[in-house]
Order: C-alpha cells, then structure tokens, then sequence
C-alpha cells in the first residue's frame, strides 16, 4: 500500500503537488486559495497482510471464505499472522466489520448465522450487499463516522432495489434467494439505528408465502426456512398479531422429507402464541362469553402441547441439565430477607446443558409456558390487572424444590406450582446460553422473543423481579437495547401492541 508520507504536509497539498507551510489546524495555503485543508490525521494503513487462507485454493469462493467461529486456539498457541503475495482487500473488509459487529453488538451472537450467511453469498448478490450494508453501518454508528454511514445507506438502497427485481420475475426460485436479504433487511432498523420498527416483516411473509410450504428441497433451503420461521414468529410475538405459520400447511409441508428438530415441533406450538395473545386482548376489551369460552379452549389445548413437548423433550435428552454454583452476586442476594436469600440463590445457580441446542429449546419452552400462563391469568381477570406479585409463601416453596434439586434442576410440568416457576428456571438458564452463544456459531437465526419475554415476566413480580430482571439484562449484555426486550412483554394491560 505505500510507504507513509514524511514530508509532513496536509493531504490537500500532497495531492495537489503543492508546496505546505504545515499550519494547524489549517494550512494558510489552503486557505489563501480556496480548497478544504483535509488535515493530516494518518489513515489506517495495510502492508501486505491478509487473512490466513487455503494457499492450495485460488477460487474466489476460498479467498472470501470466512472462519469457523466456533473453533479456538489450542493452549500456550499463540494466533499467526500469514503474510501474502496477493492482499484479498475485500475480504479484510468484511473480516474487520463483522469482527467490530461480533465484538460489539448487543445480540450478535444470536443473528450471526445469518450474517455469515450473507457474507458468503455472491458479492453482486442482495444478500451480499445488504450484509455489506448493516455491518458497515453499524461501524460507522460506533466510530461517529459519516462516510461508512453514507455508505451503508446507498447499499441498503442497492439491495432493495435487487429485491424489487427478483419480485419482478414471479419464479419460485428467484423469490426464494430474496428471503435471506429481506431477513438482513429487516436487520438494519435494529442494528444500525436502535430502533424496534419492525419495517420488512410483512415482505418477509409474503415471499415465503409465495414460495409456499412446498418448496423447500435441501439442507440449505431448510435451514433458510428454520430462520424465516423464527424471525416471522419472534416479530409476531412483538406486534401480538396472528402468524399464517400456525397454519398445519406451515407445519408439515417445509418439512417433508427432512426430520424434525424438538425445536421444529416446539415452534409448532408456539406459532399459535400471538394469534392467540390478539384474541384474548380483543376478549378483554369487548367481552362476549361465547367468544370467550372459544378463547380458554385454544389456551387449554395449547397448554397441554406445551406440557407433550417438554415430557416428550426429557425422554429424548436423559440427564442433559445439570446444575453448577456460579461466582455470581448481588447485593440483594447477601440479604436475611425471604426475598434476597431467594434472588441470591437463584443468581447463584447455573444449569448447563450437554449442548447449547438443548439450552436453546428449554429456555424458549420456559419463555413460552410463562407467556401462556399469563395470557391465561388474563381470560380469568377481565376488567381488572391480574396479582403477579409472589407471598413470603411462594418464595418459600421456590427455594425448598431448588435445594431438593440439585442433581436434577429441570422441572417437569406436574411439578409446578406457581405461574413465574419456568421463568425463574430460565433465569439460570441465561449464563450459560450467553456463554456458549459466544463460543459456538448457530445454523439458524436465533429470535430474541424469548428472552423479551423472560426479561418482562421478571419485571412484573415487583422488586424481586425487578433485581432479576436487571441481572439477566447484565448478562446478556443488553442493558443499552432494554426497549428491545420490552416490547415483547404482555403484562402492562395498559400499552397497546406494537404496530412497527
């Protein structure tokens, strides 16, 4: 790339081939003849690095390949730097911004299989170029710097227009490449501008439709239906609207030929959630008992799913949680109080699974048995706000079931009592799924409904929830982004839902 300039002029000198009298903060040269004095602040400059890379492969596909994030360095090795004839620029490129993106934000670890994904598409592709997009924008957003971010918009702007044509060509195949960008699309409001518009989710669902349930044919189309899915759920929960997934073609026809995940059967489930969240607020606000009646029969069916799910889950996955303490403290927790002593003891608890798909599928199940139980306490207590608040009691029993606990942490569903007991389970969940989350790369998207969920459960159990809540945000690194757990919540009767 050059050697570094000596002569200590400003850039506009240098590039005019005109003689500099060094002046700060402006050169009087400059001045006198009307050009901007661009300064002499020294750019980041490359010598003939790249990134370590298969030297027997010279396809373009090798050269942009990015690295198993998963994998680590052994003990006492110490990282190499390889040096190279040829410097790939845009691969160093997208190297540094999602390394920035991994390193910064809040919930990268959860949606980085889908930038991955985008970054090993074609480069001409919209997936490619809206990736390009939201990690360039997301490192101007960090580093204040207005070109990346000018940037970054022209190629949102790029690949939605790419979008706009492939909806033009009306063929399966074509719309079916169009769902990744759109997901990366819908991305960009998060990530970039903080915000919790849902704006590309209605795309989203109307390319997957017009796909239709059919179409998926391999492992890498499952997959990108596994994450549609996902995202299109998790932002239902959101606006508290009814999905088209909770359809049975939803449910059967993607995976013809393809075996099920227990996470697969359990978003079969959950689909009919925020549909049925939309019901019972429309049953609060204008009560017909018929209509009620329809409403407690689908949360009764929908809760005895859950409970087949998780007892169908233990007998599949035998001994896989264990419970370890962990250095965790809070100040609440060295309290004598009921309250305390129990904050303290949960907080101190971890429960680690074999993998951190297990993990995922048991928090997500917690998340959503909570939610259900809410909308239930809902249909019994119209015109007035359910008592979510726990008695001296009910703190009593938690602690007594999780001391006679400890070699088997998980609760089954005929061991509950009390409504908040899968959401205190999911708190121990939250250090190690952050923790694996990090170390591990996800094949799909991973949606945030479940910890928004969590997060505004804990809050509505007054100050012990409320300490908790703000632990669980700790470690997850989200005390910066709260407005984007707490949209998910359904306990403050009062907000309407979200409209994005």
């Amino acid at each position: 790339m050059g050697r570094a300039p000596t002569s200590g002029y400003c850039h506009t000198c240098r590039r005019r081939r005109v003689k500099c009298d060094r002046g700060v903060p402006s050169c009087q040269r400059c001045l006198k003849s009307g050009h901007l004095c661009q300064g002499y602040a020294m750019p980041l400059r490359i010598v003939n690095a790249s990134l370590p890379h298969d030297s027997q492969s010279s396809s373009p596909t090798a050269r942009h390949s990015l690295p198993n994030l998963s994998s680590r360095p052994r003990a006492n090795e110490t990282p190499r730097l390889t040096y190279a004839s040829e410097l790939s620029l845009v691969a160093l490129k997208d190297q540094i911004s999602l390394n920035y993106f991994l390193c910064h934000y809040t919930w990268a670890h959860w949606w980085k299989s889908v930038v991955i994904s985008g970054l090993q598409s074609n480069p001409t592709s919209a997936s490619y170029i809206a990736c390009d997009s939201l990690l360039l924008g997301y490192l101007g957003i960090g580093h204040s710097d207005s070109k990346l971010l000018q940037r970054s918009m022209q190629l949102y702007g790029d690949s939605m227009r790419l979008v706009w044509l492939g909806l033009d060509l009306h063929t399966n195949t074509p719309l079916a490449d169009l769902i990744l960008p759109v997901m990366i699309l819908g991305m960009y409001p998060y990530v970039v501008e903080s915000s919790i518009k849902l704006e590309h989710d209605v795309g989203l669902g109307l390319v997957t439709r017009h796909c239709g349930p059919g179409y998926n044919q391999d492992d890498r189309t499952i997959n990108m239906f596994r994450s549609c899915r996902s995202m299109l759920i998790c932002t239902a929960f959101a606006k508290r609207r009814r999905t088209f997934l909770e359809e049975d073609a939803w449910k059967m026809g993607p995976f013809h030929g393809f075996q099920k995940t227990s996470m697969d059967k359990l978003y079969d489930i959950t689909s009919a959630l925020p549909g049925l969240a939309e019901e019972i607020l429309v049953s609060r606000r204008h009560c017909h008992p018929a209509y009620a009646a329809g409403v407690v029969a689908k949360a009764d069916i929908l809760r005895q799913q859950l409970q087949g799910w998780r007892y169908d889950w233990e007998q599949e996955n035998p001994g896989a949680a264990t419970v370890s303490a962990t250095s965790a403290t809070l100040e609440a927790g060295s309290s004598t109080t009921e309250e305390g002593l129990l904050i303290g003891h949960l907080l101190a608890r971890e429960i680690r699974f074999k993998r951190l798909d297990q993990a995922l599928e048991i928090f997500s199940y917690n998340a959503a048995l909570g939610y259900l139980f809410r909308l239930q306490e809902l249909l019994v207590s119209v015109g007035q706000s359910p008592d979510v608040t726990l008695t001296q009691e009910d703190m009593h029993h938690i602690k007594s079931q999780l001391l006679a606990r400890e070699t088997s942490p998980l609760l089954l569903p005929d061991e509950l009592r009390l409504p908040c007991q899968p959401t205190l389970e999911a708190v121990q969940q939250c250090a190690y799924i952050a923790a694996e989350l990090r170390l591990n790369q996800p094949t799909n998207f991973i949606a945030l409904a479940p910890v928004g969920i969590v997060y505004c459960a804990l809050k509505s159990l007054g100050p012990f929830g409320e300490q908790l809540s703000a632990a669980i945000a700790t470690t997850f690194s989200a005390t910066s982004d709260l407005k984007q757990l707490e949209v998910f919540g359904i306990w403050d009767t009062q907000e309407s839902p979200t409209r994005g």
